[in-house]
């Protein structure tokens, strides 16, 4: 990464929780503001690569969602009621002016997909990337296991085969310093919040959910993502109302990977939004032509 960073991170105590969060760009009251969640045992940082891109054009906000980066940790359970009341305060905080996209990378597309069926008049537009939606029961024993040598060794204990996966060698090649600075932010992370997390995520049943989602949305898989397949990504959309699914030779790390990838799908669905709106918009509403 280079010395210049776009991300000027701030803090707010909602009271329910502390918050690290960052604005980017220029509000435009003819485009929704776009607010971006990153993925487990990560923060904001993840986005700040197709950040830089997109807030050229767009009104961006990205925060660390509890327990992760710079907001407050979490102490014995958390559960996904919590992420998503705290997106909430967080909304209501900032006061935008007008409906929001929601970006959210994997366990951040489970809390997006969440804030969408819990609140669907809050919400223009939803974009689930790679997303975490549970935890297979069969793979509940290996992930249990998982969270015992964690909370035995901390975060460095489960770092490089976290990042084998999600990380894939392709992204690592002639990026060395980008990934070893993504490493280091990662092992950083909270080990008890990163466990908390995990055991909401065994405790998931997204598929009611998912069921109630009423807002225009886009899910996105990595072609080089072995953790959430392309497959199981399109088995996740089929469970939305209307959602469209795209392919992207990305990984699960997808902004920090291919942040121009990103920021073109994210822009794109934007628009999208824009042109379905003026079609949808009654002539009288346009005001006269002559």
């Amino acid at each position: 990464m280079s010395e210049h960073r776009i991300l000027r991170p701030a803090w707010v105590d909602l009271g329910r929780v502390s918050l690290r969060y960052a604005v980017s760009g220029a509000p435009d009251p003819d485009t929704p503001p776009i607010v971006l969640l990153h993925e487990m045992a990560a923060s904001m940082e993840t986005w700040e690569p197709a950040i830089e891109i997109l807030a050229r054009d767009h009104h961006v906000i990205a925060y660390d969602w509890r327990g992760c980066g710079g907001s407050e940790k979490v102490v014995g359970s958390v559960s996904m009621d919590d992420h998503v009341e705290d997106l909430k305060a967080l909304l209501d905080m900032l006061n935008l002016g007008r409906k929001p996209v929601i970006a959210g990378i994997a366990v951040g597309g489970a809390i997006a997909s969440s804030f969408a069926a819990a609140y669907p008049d809050v919400i223009a537009g939803l974009i689930i990337i790679c997303p975490a939606m549970g935890i297979a029961a069969e793979s509940a024993p290996a992930r249990l296991a998982y969270i015992k040598r964690l909370e035995e060794g901390g975060m460095r204990s489960v770092v490089d085969e976290s990042l084998a996966g999600g990380y894939p060698e392709q992204f690592r090649v002639g990026r060395e310093q980008k990934f070893a600075e993504f490493r280091a932010r990662w092992i950083s992370g909270d080990a008890a919040s990163f466990a908390a997390t995990f055991r909401m995520l065994m405790a998931l049943d997204m598929p009611t959910v998912l069921a109630r989602i009423a807002c225009p949305t886009l899910a996105v898989a990595g072609e080089y993502d072995p953790n959430r397949t392309p497959e199981y990504v399109k088995g996740v959309a089929a469970m939305i109302p209307g959602a469209a699914l795209k392919v992207v030779p990305g990984g699960h790390h997808m902004p920090h990977q291919i942040p121009s990838i990103c920021a073109e799908f994210v822009s794109a669905f934007v628009a999208s939004l824009n042109s379905r709106q003026k079609t949808e918009t009654p002539t009288a509403q346009l005001g006269p032509t002559g």
